[in-house]
């Protein structure tokens, strides 16, 4: 649900609502729960219950940073190795994108956002990119929740999409980490607009941006 964005940042979680909605007891709900706290998912506070996390455009920033190196040397990998079955998996993701777009769901939208980058990811062949990108999951769907709800975010992010597909169909490696690195800062500049703020930046990343322009 969390991963749906069908409970948003700031959401409280009441265990006896989520019991019934689930139709199980409060236990294994409350050991969810608890375990969702661990990840950095869910907060709890004593006496004020459980609710989804915010995270704040410091965060943020420290996630996409981090995003920008382990995607690119995703889709480095997935272009080197030249599988020529992830093409048409990630046209799926792509048409389908565009069909959540078109029918205005948010949840499908971040849903085939998601599997775009998952397919990149288990395509990488490099276990520990598979296994690092699982752990975000929950954190970037957060975040994806608010970035794809800025009204331009959804048509760019399938322009961007077919433009990253397009440089691994080339093979073209170089020019694929460009694109994914220009994806996930323009991603982040949606995230930081839907809290009204100028988007944080960590030095080095406008360095960065001006070597990918020349």
């Amino acid at each position: 649900m969390i991963l749906d964005s069908a409970f948003p940042p700031g959401f409280r979680l009441s265990e006896r609502e989520l019991a019934a909605a689930l139709s199980v007891s409060r236990t294994p709900v409350r050991e969810a729960l608890r375990r969702l706290v661990e990840e950095g998912i869910v907060t709890h506070e004593p006496g004020r219950g459980y609710r989804v996390a915010s995270i704040c455009p410091e965060q943020a920033l420290h996630l996409f940073v981090f995003r920008e190196t382990i995607e690119a040397l995703a889709v480095r990998l997935v272009c080197e190795q030249g599988d020529p079955a992830v093409i048409p998996e990630l046209e799926a993701t792509i048409e389908a994108a565009r069909a959540a777009a078109d029918a205005g769901s948010l949840k499908d939208l971040i849903r085939a956002n998601q599997n775009f980058h998952f397919i990149l990811a288990k395509a990488s062949g490099n276990p520990y990119v598979v296994m690092t990108f699982a752990k975000l999951q929950a954190h970037i769907a957060v975040m994806m929740g608010r970035s794809l709800a800025w009204p331009r975010r959804p048509a760019k992010t399938i322009q961007e999409h077919a433009q990253i597909l397009a440089a691994i169909r080339e093979g073209n490696a170089r020019q694929a980490q460009r694109l994914m690195r220009l994806h996930i800062r323009r991603a982040y500049r949606a995230y930081s607009r839907q809290y009204n703020d100028a988007p944080l930046r960590r030095p080095g990343w406008a360095a960065q941006r001006a070597r990918s322009r020349s």
